[in-house]
């Protein structure tokens, strides 16, 4: 499985292959943007250098994205979060949660202070212990509710 660092002329894959999540979550909630409102502000992610979009990639076929959204930090140079982390069901188990969740500790280590696995807050509790599990075998920690990465193993 190989993960790339996604760029504007990877807009339309990486949403066509989010789409599915994006209809699930506005299926009736008012308070969740129409689809090409979530296009939209999902297109605005690979022209601000404060997001990172990783794509899992089996060939030419997307098995998987990660976003990391990354800022000043209060103490010294950047931090992250996973803000954003989607595996189709049918590309759960090919292995692209694992590239995914490497390359993102991969970035932090090259450019971040910490990188908070934030998402994993927001999977429901039996995907969050299975995230968490993973995030953990890459060097991620547990500080209460969160988990984050800070390069030590």
């Amino acid at each position: 499985m190989e993960v790339k660092t996604c760029c504007s002329e990877d807009i339309h894959d990486i949403y066509n292959y989010c789409e599915p999540y994006y209809a699930e979550i506005s299926a009736g909630c008012s308070m969740v943007p129409c689809k090409e409102t979530a296009y939209n502000t999902f297109a605005s992610t690979l022209h601000y250098d404060d997001y990172v979009v990783f794509a899992a990639m089996d060939g030419d076929k997307v098995c998987g994205v990660a976003i990391i959204v990354r800022g000043r930090s209060f103490f010294e140079g950047y931090e992250g979060d996973i803000d954003f982390f989607y595996i189709r069901e049918e590309d759960r188990g090919s292995g692209s949660s694992r590239a995914l969740v490497e390359a993102c500790a991969e970035y932090a280590d090259e450019h971040l202070t910490i990188l908070y696995g934030g998402c994993a807050t927001f999977l429901g509790k039996q995907n969050n212990t299975l995230y968490v599990n993973l995030y953990k075998k890459f060097g991620f920690k547990e500080l209460g509710s969160i988990v984050c990465y800070t390069g030590e193993k």
